[in-house]
């Protein structure tokens, strides 16, 4: 089975401390992948540099990032080794297209994931637009994306803070 997600080695720092390092991981489709480790271990920093989200500076100090369902042969953190804040853009451009489509990242507090000033459904619309392939019937992707998660149609008009904290964490998974 090929994996989804192969993390190897990753190495992450500020300008006064390493944040994390020697973290490996592997997705595999069809499995849950649980990161665990106690409160400030680098479990959610972790998890967004996997989709190609480094937002700290100096940033990689080593690693490899691939997708090899993807493109099994491409190291998407090649040449951003201590490369600063121009190299993790051009990385989160890169994997831009990916991000709600090929992988998605549900945090702990679904509160902090959601707008709370736009409704879940305008919140799908704006992941779905990031697609390559936009769909024909947007409001029927709408409804399918959200039966996925085990909510109902009627969410999308609903603002976050209408939405109990389980139906927030699954409209954020949508």
């Amino acid at each position: 089975m090929t994996a989804l997600i192969e993390l190897k080695n990753l190495a992450i720092r500020t300008e006064d401390r390493m944040l994390v390092q020697g973290v490996n991981m592997t997705v595999q489709p069809g499995c849950v992948t649980a990161l665990i480790g106690p409160s400030g271990s680098g479990k959610s920093l972790t998890a967004r540099c996997s989709m190609g989200v480094i937002d700290v500076l100096p940033g990689l100090v080593s690693g490899e990032l691939r997708y090899p369902a993807i493109d099994p042969d491409r190291d998407w953190y090649a040449g951003l080794h201590n490369g600063g804040a121009e190299a993790q853009a051009q990385l989160l451009e890169d994997t831009r297209q990916f991000r709600g489509s090929y992988f998605t990242y549900s945090p702990q507090a679904a509160s902090s994931a959601l707008n709370p000033g736009r409704t879940v459904g305008r919140q799908l619309e704006l992941a779905i637009a990031r697609r390559e392939t936009p769909p024909d019937n947007l409001g029927q992707e709408i409804c399918t994306i959200l039966k996925d998660v085990g909510l109902g149609p009627e969410v999308a008009a609903a603002l976050p803070s209408a939405l109990s904290g389980g139906m927030a964490q699954r409209a954020a998974l949508a």
